[in-house]
């Protein structure tokens, strides 16, 4: 049987239609979902895990928010209008400063991915011929970067795109989400989890620290001490010479502190534990060491005794102060 041209006409007419309605079906439940506000037994369970696995900062005054800190490496922000995570790469700024021959951008070792646009956010503060450049951003579901000059919004010069690919700049963005969505996984949380997390769902069932048990402050502080410290070089008068501190968690309430001489090709391996709030004491042969973080953001290394190795003996002198990832001796 035939259809006359006015038949498919009305057939094709009536496919679209049933299409459009089945788009806007799902965009629909697309935004249900979204404005679906979290339960409170829900936001209690992964607030819950959270704290087992971050340190737990609340800030208030004028701007409060809840902050959650995983090992140096990224970040939960909670605000009253804004959620994201704060991702630290080292390589970010290096891959600007080449790629716009600048060396002062304004821009910190990290990006801010923001949940509700799927942002991967760039803030800078530098003038070029074009204008100042306050941000770039490179969108994970457009695959494509825009950019702030001057307050108005741009899409990225395409000479500039290509430069920042022969970086990999889309490849190490993607693996660092990539790496912060497994760190939670690995913790009995998803992507969807944290991002449905708002500061007021958080104020509302977070509780305080204070009510942890012992074993959960215990927790707390180790998780604490590691996150705060994370890696730092120490180099020696501007040579070569350096060593390496790290800070892990040993299980059962005990803190393992490694110096490596990258020089003299030493290792001391001290074992300790948490004496009192953000407090490690370790010892390794005759070497006793004495680590503080303070409220600076500063860490204090102090050594009684001796390890044998020149620059860990420099490196963990009294008084030795660790700040902003870097500590130049002399």
């Amino acid at each position: 049987m035939e259809h006359s041209s006015e038949d498919r006409k009305k057939i094709i007419k009536r496919v679209m239609i049933f299409a459009g309605i089945l788009v806007l079906i799902f965009i629909l439940f697309l935004l249900l979902c979204k404005s679906v506000e979290i339960s409170d037994s829900e936001a209690k369970e992964i607030i819950g895990k959270l704290q087992k696995f971050t340190v737990t900062e609340e800030k208030g005054d004028d701007d409060p928010e809840y902050i959650f800190k995983y090992n140096g490496e990224w970040q939960l922000e909670y605000m009253d209008e804004n959620e994201f995570a704060r991702i630290e790469d080292s390589r970010i700024p290096e891959i600007f400063s080449q790629a716009l021959e600048e060396e002062n951008l304004g821009l910190k070792a990290e990006f801010c991915y923001d949940f509700d646009k799927e942002d991967l956010n760039m803030f800078f503060n530098v003038d070029l011929p074009e204008g100042n450049l306050s941000s770039i951003t490179y969108n994970l579901d457009k695959d494509e970067y825009t950019t702030i000059v001057n307050g108005e919004r741009y899409g990225l010069a395409d000479e500039f795109e290509d430069r920042l690919e022969g970086y990999n700049l889309k490849k190490i963005l993607k693996s660092d989400v990539d790496h912060f969505i497994s760190s939670l996984k690995a913790n009995g949380l998803t992507y969807r989890d944290v991002s449905r997390l708002t500061y007021k769902s958080i104020k509302k069932n977070i509780g305080s620290l204070s009510e942890k048990s012992e074993k959960e402050k215990l927790h707390y502080d180790i998780d604490h001490f590691e996150g705060e410290m994370g890696y730092y070089i120490s180099t020696s008068g501007g040579s070569e010479d350096s060593v390496s501190l790290e800070i892990n968690d040993s299980g059962n309430g005990k803190i393992n502190v490694t110096f490596k001489s990258i020089t003299q090709s030493g290792v001391v391996s001290a074992q300790g534990k948490i004496t009192g709030s953000n407090i490690v004491e370790a010892d390794w042969n005759k070497a006793h060491f004495r680590l503080e973080w303070t409220e600076a953001g500063q860490v204090i290394v102090r050594r009684t005794g001796t390890t044998g190795y020149m620059d860990i003996d420099s490196f963990t002198e009294n008084e030795t102060y660790i700040n902003n990832s870097y500590y130049q001796v002399g």
